[in-house]
């Protein structure tokens, strides 16, 4: 789960802050570089490795969802939630005639198009994946409907244990520097997406996506 930060000169909420195989139309900006994975383990780095604009059409995201939705407890739940990814991720790898361009497993965080700043705002994270619009929602799952929209997504590569708290602002500098901005708070939306190659141990290097809608 990641809090929404000042998108700089523009005065708009954007949050902090992903997929195994790309398909369709992409437009895919390569910023490849060579990095000594012993260096980047002992100092912490974090490379955004390539950024790609996605067309991506009407989804609906299913997945676990937790209850909290106060820091820092959310965070706990959603780590608990995670290490138990392996009894209900099965039900939705089981429903490959919805899978869409975004294959990785990812944890999603929305906030129902309300501003972070507002009382009744409740951010929400979900452990699932991004499946087509008016697919069928499992028994104890929960989803979250997507309208079509254009998505930023970032592989970065780096040392583990600190890959989902620099990779964000790696991705959203890139955006923010370009030709797109992030919506918030209507249609904000955000996805770590955990590659074939992540390896999910502390201190190893390895690559990791994440994801947020721009326009």
């Amino acid at each position: 789960m990641h809090k929404p930060r000042k998108n700089r000169g523009r005065g708009a909420l954007i949050a902090l802050a992903v997929l195994a195989v790309l398909a369709g139309s992409l437009t895919v900006y390569g910023y490849a570089a060579r990095r000594d994975p012993g260096r980047m383990a002992e100092n912490r780095i974090v490379h955004l490795e390539r950024l790609t604009y996605i067309d991506l059409p009407e989804t609906r995201f299913i997945g676990m969802a937790i209850d909290e939705t106060e820091w820092p407890a959310a965070i706990e739940a959603c780590d608990a939630l995670w290490e138990r990814r392996a009894e209900f991720m099965p039900v939705l790898d089981a429903m490959a005639e919805y899978a869409t361009v975004i294959t990785g497993t990812c944890v999603l965080s929305h906030n129902n198009d309300i501003d972070h700043s507002d009382p009744e705002s409740a951010e929400r994270c979900l452990i699932g994946r991004f499946m087509r619009a008016g697919a069928p929602v499992p028994d104890g799952f929960d989803c979250y409907d997507i309208p079509a929209a254009k998505v930023a997504l970032g592989i970065c590569r780096g040392e583990f244990s600190t890959m989902t708290e620099k990779g964000p602002g790696k991705l959203y500098d890139k955006v923010d520097r370009g030709r797109y901005s992030v919506p918030y708070p209507q249609g904000w939306f955000f996805a770590e997406v955990y590659l074939p190659e992540t390896v999910p141990e502390d201190g190893a290097v390895t690559r990791m996506g994440f994801l947020v809608p721009c326009q």
